[in-house]
Order: structure tokens, then C-alpha cells, then sequence
């Protein structure tokens, strides 16, 4: 058996597939909904995730009477764009700003203007856009100082739930 695993933005799947590629059994876990405290924000609770995970790998088993022993490997996927703040215990520092979030815009301006769009994509092969990680984090550290001094380093989505 392979479990595949989806972090989503509305809920966690989890995907329980014999050797043969025929899906056995999958289950969805919904998330707690979006947080939008403010025009542009988007925030979700990491721990939900983790606890959506969790769920959603214990209904698939289920559902296909199979042991999580059973399980010969795992792929997992999820939001790609997001930031989850972290503090040097790796614990959670605030929600996470997931990729719909368009506050950082200012940031991203910014970058544009110092370096040049062009350049921005010549050197990472992406644009700098508010979804992207390190304006989200410049963003965060200029509204805030105790989150900024409290984060020790940042993940995104998925690999949060994968270290988890």
C-alpha cells in the first residue's frame, strides 16, 4: 500500500493506493475556515493542519481495513506558497500566511524596484509576488517585532506537517 497525502487550503486528503495503482479507500479532513481579520489577509492555524492530517491518514486506513505497518511509503503534497513562522523549539509563532494572502504587496514593490522584475525572475525562475514566502516574512517583521524577534526560521505548509 502508498498513502498520498494532500494539505490543501479547505481540508487534508489522504490517498491509500495498492501495488497494482488502484485506490483502495480516501478520505478528506476539513480545516477550520480561513482567518481574514483584515482586507488582503490570509491566515490558517498550522496545528489544524496537523490535526486534519491526522484524521484524514486515520479515516483512509480505515476505510480500507489496513495497518498503518502496511504502508510501504508516502508522498505527500500541499500548499506550495504560505508562511509558517516558527521559534527556535519549532513551535508555531503566529497563524500562518498562507498563498492568498496579499498583504506584503508593499514588499514586493519594493524588491521590484531595488532589483528589477526582470532580474527577479532571471535569478529565481519565479516572480516575486505577496503569495511568496520572504516578502510575506519582511512584511511580518516590519508590522511586528515581538513575532519578528520570537521566529527563529520560517517553512512552508507542507514541510511544517512533514516535521511534525
Amino acid at each position: 500500500m502508498w498513502l498520498g497525502i494532500d494539505i490543501g487550503t479547505g481540508g487534508t486528503r489522504a490517498l491509500l493506493v495498492d501495488g497494482r495503482g488502484v485506490v483502495r479507500a480516501s478520505c478528506t479532513a476539513p480545516h477550520e475556515d480561513m482567518l481574514m481579520e483584515r482586507p488582503l489577509w490570509a491566515e490558517q492555524r498550522p496545528e489544524n493542519w496537523w490535526d486534519a492530517c491526522v484524521e484524514a491518514i486515520r479515516g483512509v486506513l480505515a476505510q480500507a481495513g489496513v495497518q498503518g505497518r502496511q504502508v510501504r511509503g508516502i508522498g505527500l503534497s500541499g500548499q506550495m506558497h504560505g508562511l509558517v513562522m516558527l521559534d527556535s523549539a519549532g513551535r508555531v509563532v503566529r497563524p500562518a500566511l498562507i498563498w492568498c494572502d496579499q498583504r506584503s504587496q508593499a514588499q514586493v514593490d519594493a524588491v521590484n524596484a531595488k532589483i528589477g522584475r526582470g532580474n527577479v525572475l532571471k535569478f529565481t525562475a519565479n516572480p516575486c509576488s505577496p503569495a511568496s514566502p520572504c516578502p510575506s516574512c519582511c512584511g511580518s517583521a516590519t508590522t511586528s517585532r515581538e513575532i519578528s524577534s520570537a521566529c527563529a526560521r520560517c517553512s512552508c505548509p507542507r514541510t511544517t506537517c512533514a516535521s511534525s
